[in-house]
C-alpha cells in the first residue's frame, strides 16, 4: 500500500512536469507569445492588487490605475507553473499572513475575505498564421467592474479602441486567432494524471493479493 502511494506521487510529479513540455502547433499555424495589458479608467482608493503566477508563487503587490496598467508578461513558463492569477482584495488583506507565499496560496485559493479574482485566462500563447511575421501579440483589457460575487470583469479592447494602455509590442489577436495558452498541455497533464490513477490502483490491487 505504502509503496503503491508513494508511486502515485511520483507519477503524479512526472506529469505535471511533462505539462511544462512543448506541442506542436496545428498544420499552417505557430505558436506566439502573448503579453497582456490590463487598464481602467478609474481609481480604487479601496482596494489593492495583486498577481500569483504559478501554483506556489508568492502573491505580488502591483499598482494599478489609470497612469499604472498591469502587464502579465507571456514569456513565462507554460502549464501549472506559468498560471496567473489576477486578483483585488481589501487593503491591508496581506497583513494577516504569515508572508506573501501564504497570502499568494490563498488568493490561489480565492478564499481571501472580500477578494475578487480575474476569470481571465492570460494565455501565455497563441496560434497564427505560420507565415506571419509577429513574434509577439499583445491583448489589452479594460476593467468594466469589480466585486467579490463576479470578480474582476474584464473587457477585451479591439485594435482601434481605447482604454488608457501604453503602446503595445504588437498587435491584438484577430478574431481568426486562437488563444491556446496553456490548454494543449492541461489536456495532456489530465491525460497523464488518469494514467497515473489506472496504474495506481493497479498496484495497489496487486499489493493486497499478495497480503491475501
Amino acid at each position: 500500500m505504502k509503496h503503491a502511494a508513494a508511486f502515485l506521487v511520483a507519477l503524479v510529479a512526472v506529469c505535471a512536469a511533462r505539462a511544462d513540455l512543448a506541442v506542436p502547433p496545428p498544420a499552417g499555424k505557430k505558436f506566439v507569445t502573448v503579453d497582456h495589458v490590463v487598464t481602467t479608467d478609474k481609481t480604487y482608493p479601496e482596494h489593492e492588487f495583486y498577481l500569483v503566477t504559478g501554483f506556489m508563487g508568492d502573491a505580488k503587490l502591483v499598482p494599478f490605475g489609470p497612469d499604472t496598467p498591469v502587464k502579465i508578461d507571456g514569456a513565462r513558463r507554460k502549464g501549472p507553473y506559468g498560471q496567473v492569477t489576477f486578483a483585488a482584495v481589501p487593503k491591508g488583506a496581506g497583513e494577516k499572513f504569515a508572508g506573501m507565499k501564504e497570502f499568494g496560496a490563498a488568493l490561489r485559493k480565492g478564499t481571501v475575505p472580500g477578494q475578487a479574482t480575474a476569470k481571465h485566462a492570460f494565455p501565455s500563447s497563441t496560434t497564427i498564421d505560420a507565415k506571419d511575421t509577429r513574434t509577439v501579440i499583445t491583448e489589452t483589457l479594460a476593467v468594466e467592474k469589480i466585486d467579490a460575487k463576479a470578480g474582476i470583469v474584464l473587457k477585451a479592447l479591439k485594435k482601434n479602441e481605447s482604454g488608457n494602455a501604453p503602446p503595445p509590442r504588437g498587435e491584438s489577436p484577430s478574431d481568426d486567432e486562437t488563444a491556446v495558452g496553456d490548454s494543449p498541455r492541461g489536456g495532456s497533464v489530465v491525460a497523464g494524471l488518469a494514467a497515473a490513477l489506472a496504474m495506481a490502483f493497479a498496484g495497489l490491487r496487486l499489493a493486497r493479493r499478495k497480503h491475501v
